[in-house]
């Protein structure tokens, strides 16, 4: 067995290096030029007037642009709170040092704009109809016994989705670089980092068969089922399923710009796009990849984004939406007792969301609840417009190991 680590390469300048630093991968040059910067309060200057940082190749060329870079990806990384790096000094004894006036590790003011606290209690939105919107994820434990509830499938949803998200958590951080990887449990936080081609599809089968444990804990009747009805049910709605999850967790961490999820623990937007397609297969024309992701993003994943974050559904909200992707009859070609099946689990779910509304003393809610079902249906709409993406990838060599998987 070889004792070689893994090389991972600077997102700042784009040079080979081994380790982490300040919870980011940049190289250690990088990061001492960063903490410099910082404690010396220098005034740097674009050689060009341009400030064009993103152009890459000659970026320490330029020492404001080195900079700006640098400082964009690790306010993005500490507000998504990925760990920082115990292990390098230079993320030791910083002190309070501040730029624009804000310290720049969230873990030296806990109730900064960086607050993991913050993120995890969350805020309610002019348009919202609840004060109290808080998220829920691998960190959300239910203890109450749903057998004397007067919502006992929505609590077993939210206890089997926290699960799932443990999972999820859990077999996506198994990639990390293993310095990053120790250091979570270190310090009891998830690392968010940019999506990578390569772990698209591995995270994506760790998902299903999360959804399907997520069924089998939620729904008494799906364990009726036969394990090819159990298979048909989640696949047929499993698209559906990860653009609702991945717009619910990119308005959480990303509400105000137009990053998205791209699994449980990895980002996407138009700058990452690049480094996305590093490691895609040779014969792909990363250019045009590039070009028609970018393009497709906006009409897709962005818009469905949008979409939740103007509707900001709270726990109990979100949980019947998840539930109703999954028994879902939108694909039309389900056998009649499938179908009944459906909307059986969609009723149930449906009446214990309006136990909710009843319990927070609202009684007018079918206006509430017109608003979750249209973003649901919006889902759908975009999941056409996605298929049809879906096939145009195929031509250009996009994700087709996953059909490959499938013929053997």
């Amino acid at each position: 067995m070889s004792g070689a680590k893994k090389e991972l390469k600077c997102l700042i300048c784009r040079a080979p290096t081994i380790h982490a630093h300040m919870g980011i991968e940049a190289c250690r040059p990088c990061a001492v030029f960063y903490k410099r910067s910082i404690k010396h309060k220098y005034k740097l200057t674009c050689i060009d007037g341009n400030n064009n940082y993103s152009s890459g190749d000659q970026l320490t060329s330029c020492r404001k642009c080195r900079y700006e870079r640098f400082k964009e990806i690790y306010e993005r990384a500490s507000s998504c709170e990925i760990e920082r790096d115990s292990d390098d000094e230079m993320a030791r004894g910083s002190g309070d040092e501040r730029v624009n006036g804000k310290i720049p590790n969230p873990e030296t003011s806990p109730q900064s704009e960086y607050s993991p606290l913050s993120k995890a209690v969350g805020s309610a939105s002019p348009s919202s109809d609840f004060p109290e919107h808080k998220f829920i994820d691998h960190t959300s434990y239910f203890d109450s016994d749903p057998s004397g509830s007067a919502t006992p499938l929505l609590d077993k949803m939210k206890r089997a989705y926290s699960t799932l998200c443990l999972v999820r958590k859990s077999g996506e951080m198994s990639a990390l670089h293993h310095l990053l990887m120790h250091a979570q449990p270190r310090d009891g936080k998830m690392s968010i980092r940019p999506a990578k081609y390569s772990n698209m599809i591995p995270y994506s089968h760790i998902f299903f068969s999360g959804v399907i444990d997520f069924a089998r804990s939620s729904f008494a009747d799906f364990n009726e089922m036969t394990t090819e009805w159990k298979h048909t049910l989640v696949e047929r709605n499993f698209q559906l399923i990860q653009s609702l999850d991945g717009s619910y967790r990119g308005h959480h961490y990303f509400p105000n710009d137009d990053t998205v999820m791209a699994t449980y623990a990895t980002y996407l937007n138009d700058s990452t796009l690049r480094q996305f397609f590093e490691d895609c297969p040779p014969e792909v024309d990363k250019d045009e990849a590039v070009k028609q992701f970018t393009t497709n993003m906006k009409l897709t994943i962005k818009n469905t984004k949008l979409e939740l974050g103007k509707v900001n559904p709270t726990i109990d909200e979100f949980i019947a939406l998840f539930g109703l992707t999954l028994r879902n009859d939108y694909s039309g070609n389900f056998e009649s007792e499938m179908t009944a099946r459906i909307k059986t689990n969609r009723e149930a779910i449906l009446k214990e969301l309006r136990t909710v509304y009843s319990r927070k003393g609202m009684t007018e809610y079918a206006p509430r609840m017109g608003k979750l079902l249209f973003l649901l249906a919006n889902e759908e709409r975009v999941l056409d417009i996605t298929n049809e993406h879906v096939q145009m990838y195929r031509m250009m060599n996009i994700f087709n190991e996953a059909y490959e998987e499938e013929k053997k």
